[in-house]
């Protein structure tokens, strides 16, 4: 197993909600998604880890393709034929994930001041 994809997994649990992404060329922030919204999206459009893009020109879920190895996929647009890699959603989550910490840190740097 990834590494990258086993410490999500052990962080986060993703049995209740997946992550959308808008593509256009460029990817979107991670939208959190409900496990009913995830029902009602089509077979073959999410990855394994729940993971769904809408292309955004098309304004249509785009079909995932699963690569020969860990974050080989892709998705593609049944449309207007546009491609996006797998590991560029797992890219994307990782810089929200760094966001997110060096936010916190940044709160916690201001604690010393109200002690």
């Amino acid at each position: 197993m990834n590494t990258r994809r086993k410490e999500y997994e052990e962080i986060y649990d993703y049995s209740n909600y997946g992550f959308l992404f808008y593509y256009n060329k460029r990817i979107s922030k991670s939208i959190p998604i409900s496990k009913e919204d995830m029902r009602k999206i089509s077979i073959g459009k999410g990855n394994g880890d729940k993971i769904f893009v809408v292309c955004k020109p098309c304004d249509i879920f785009m079909d995932f393709k699963s690569g020969p190895g860990d974050l080989e996929g892709q998705w593609v647009c049944p449309c207007c034929g546009a491609r996006m890699r797998e590991r560029t959603a797992y890219t994307q989550l990782d810089r929200e994930n760094e966001e997110f910490m060096n936010n916190i840190e940044s709160d916690n740097d201001f604690d010393e001041f109200y002690d």
